[in-house]
């Protein structure tokens, strides 16, 4: 028992090394990568819409990586268990990117035409490199998260289980609602009640918990 213990601690640990080299290794790549096209449209190697082109491969290619390596944390396939709503995550973390990348390839041109140090520039590369390990982190947190579904019980069904069957929502969004089966805020008091929320990977339930407060508005 004891040398399982250390064997499980010792693999946690090698895990853990395993995760800040690749965080390192992917972060290193993308501000090298960010750099370079910083130098290249500074000193006029290419053109604005080349970088902006450039760039927006980079963040789609980099981040989807990012949010694939955090759902493998948590022991996910990314191709055959990415979930539509956490795709919707992700695009729009990417489309967000997108929205600030004119303004910084505008930002190089200017600085380069009013001859001004590039470094503040490279500073700025550092800000979107790191943003790596955060879609990793979000995709950790994000994809840890167990869908749970209403269902009908056996037995006849009061007007609040009704608006609650089929509702998809996060374990986190059921919790904050307070929300139950057998609970005394349905209107049929609980007690006779024989619905369950049970896991599935059904799609989650757009305003899920609107959904659910509103069944027992």
């Amino acid at each position: 028992m004891i040398i399982s213990k250390r064997q499980s601690a010792r693999d946690n640990l090698l895990n853990a090394v395993r995760l800040v080299v690749a965080y390192t290794k992917t972060y290193d790549y993308y501000l090298r990568t960010i750099e370079g096209y910083v130098r290249d449209l500074y000193r006029g190697d290419i053109e604005e819409g080349d970088f902006v082109t450039q760039m927006s491969e980079l963040i789609d290619s980099q981040l989807t990586r990012a949010w694939h390596e955090g759902m493998r944390e948590n022991e996910l396939d990314p191709i055959e268990e990415m979930e539509p709503e956490w795709q919707e995550i992700l695009d729009g973390i990417i489309l967000s990117e997108y929205d600030y990348v004119d303004g910084f390839a505008s930002d190089i041109v200017a600085a380069r035409d009013e001859q001004l140090d590039w470094e503040p520039l490279l500073s700025r590369a550092d800000m979107w490199a790191n943003r790596y390990n955060d879609v990793v982190n979000q995709a950790i947190i994000a994809t840890k998260e167990q869908k749970l579904l209403w269902v009908y019980g056996d037995t006849d069904h009061c007007d609040t289980c009704l608006a609650l069957n089929g509702i998809v929502a996060w374990a986190s969004e059921w919790e904050e609602s307070g929300v139950k089966p057998q609970g005394n805020m349905l209107q049929c008091g609980g007690w006779n009640c024989q619905c369950e929320i049970i896991p599935t990977g059904n799609r989650h339930t757009r305003g899920a918990l609107d959904a659910i407060m509103s069944a027992i508005g």
